[in-house]
């Protein structure tokens, strides 16, 4: 592995009171992990929190990962955070608005295990191959037959963005945009949506 400008960790839920769950706590330490061997010196977390939420939580996915981060000994000044995205379309439409602004073009995403092939497809669909991107996986600590639910979970959720993004080209994130304006937790945010 090779050293990179940040590391970015994909939110996996929060609680009501805006705990992270044990899912994203692995994802965090992953992430921990990385940084503390010197990987890169910057973490974006990316995460508002869930579309399928009903009430909005405490705090979003990226303000519980910040602090479990802070509290493993992440400098402050190295966390970034991305607070506008409800999936894992989102956290790469946004996290691209922000790292572009940055002029950062290489980064590692960390992950869980099972989410891999989801976060590689809509990766590829807003970054193309611009960038230099790396996907990291990390433990879920789930038992077998919960693993094969979440993957078959995931293959539907992959079906649904094939059917969204197959026309478009790599890396065009504007016609992602575009694209993403048909899911309606994404409709109003950006026809308001300020990018970096």
């Amino acid at each position: 592995m090779q050293q990179k400008q940040c590391i970015l960790v994909l939110g996996s839920g929060v609680t009501p009171q805006g705990d992270l769950t044990f899912m994203g706590k692995s994802r965090v330490e992953k992430g921990v992990e990385l940084y503390k061997k010197g990987y890169a010196q910057r973490m974006l977390f990316c995460g508002g929190y869930s579309y399928t939420l009903k009430n909005t939580p405490a705090k979003t996915e990226a303000q519980a990962m910040k602090a479990y981060a802070l509290s493993l000994g992440v400098a402050k000044d190295h966390i970034f955070l991305e607070e506008q995205s409800k999936d894992t379309l989102g956290n790469a439409y946004f996290a691209k608005q922000f790292l572009e602004h940055q002029n950062w073009m290489s980064f590692y995403v960390v992950t869980s295990n099972y989410h891999l092939p989801k976060t590689a497809y809509a990766f590829q669909k807003v970054f193309g191959r611009e960038f230099s991107i790396e996907i990291i996986p990390c433990l879920t600590f789930l038992s077998a037959d919960e693993v094969l639910e979440r993957v078959d979970s995931e293959k539907e959720k992959i079906q649904m963005y094939k059917q969204v993004l197959g026309d478009i080209l790599d890396g065009d994130d504007r016609a992602v945009q575009k694209k993403m304006m048909q899911f309606p937790w994404y409709t109003q945010l950006l026809k308001i949506a300020v990018i970096f």
